[in-house]
């Protein structure tokens, strides 16, 4: 199995803390965000078959523990060159250079935002 990360953002009808329940309910490994009220984002490392299942997983947990919450997007984890270095234990010049295709392993995938200086990729594509 593979781990895989991405964020889910609920609109609630209440200003209750679920914290407990979604903890209770399997959603161990995420990392709520609650500043905006009447919304809630979890931030997921999961496990799983695939991108789609570890997804699906997440949202029946959280249908568990909330189930009022409704989805309002779901979306892969995205990092700049340096988060990506930090994530796999390099330099962000060694990741530069993968991102330039100066490397032996070959050219990294397309960056999903490519305007001016910011550049961003999707996590999933690059450990694919």
């Amino acid at each position: 199995m593979n781990t895989y990360k991405f964020e889910l953002i609920f609109k609630l009808h209440d200003n209750e803390n679920h914290l407990d329940a979604l903890f209770e309910a399997g959603c161990d490994d995420s990392v709520p965000g609650i500043g905006l009220k009447g919304s809630l984002a979890l931030t997921f490392s999961r496990e799983g078959v695939n991108a789609y299942e570890a997804t699906k997983s997440a949202l029946l947990n959280v249908r568990k523990a909330i189930p009022h919450a409704m989805i309002e997007s779901a979306t892969p984890y995205l990092m700049n060159l340096s988060d990506l270095a930090l994530e796999f234990g390099f330099t962000k010049q060694n990741m530069s250079k993968y991102a330039r295709g100066e490397t032996k392993l070959g050219s990294m995938p397309s960056p999903l935002v490519n305007i001016k200086k910011v550049i961003i990729y999707a996590e999933r594509k690059i450990t694919e």
